[in-house]
């Protein structure tokens, strides 16, 4: 209340009794209200915090479980790992075996060369020996031809040979 408005005012004592009774019982009726909303709020409260006991009670309830799942997850990536080492393994030993393949097969291919080029070489060979062994029989026949006939003409020669140092006796 302001000063000014006192004094304008001129009230009886049971009239100032009665305005203070009147702001009491309005305070009184407002810490009613106040005094209400922190009973709903302390209600609140209590509803919140045994939802909070009964988040936690479940919290501990699921911890061992939590914890197995946990576990159990590490478990499933160390074996996710494994699988991916031996994977990357597997990968490594198929391109090795696939190289491996590849140097066989450009051996394989250099040993049919190196057999095709001996067939070949063979074919030569047999080709000359045959046309050495033509040759070499026909100058064995041209060369025994001349060796007879000139064996011939030896064998008369020793037999002229033999007629004159050995001359017939003559009968006179």
């Amino acid at each position: 209340m302001n000063p000014d408005n006192t004094q304008k005012h001129s009230a009886s004592d049971s009239e100032k009794l009665s305005l203070i009774l009147t702001g009491v019982q309005s305070l009184t009726v407002r810490f009613d209200n106040v005094d209400k909303r922190f009973n709903n709020m302390e209600s609140r409260l209590d509803i919140i915090d045994s939802r909070l006991v009964h988040v936690e009670r479940t919290v501990n309830e699921m911890q061992p479980v939590l914890q197995k799942a946990v576990t159990d997850i590490g478990h499933l990536q160390e074996g996710q790992r494994q699988l991916q080492e031996s994977h990357q393994q597997l990968q490594e030993s198929h391109q090795q075996l696939q190289e491996s393949q590849l140097q066989l097969h450009k051996t394989v291919l250099q040993v049919q060369d190196g057999q095709r080029q001996l067939q070949v070489g063979q074919e030569r060979i047999s080709a000359e020996v045959y046309a050495l062994s033509h040759d070499v029989s026909e100058r064995f026949m041209v060369l025994s031809g001349a060796t007879a006939a000139e064996v011939k003409n030896l064998d008369k020669r020793v037999t002229r040979l033999e007629l004159n140092s050995n001359p017939p006796k003559s009968q006179t």
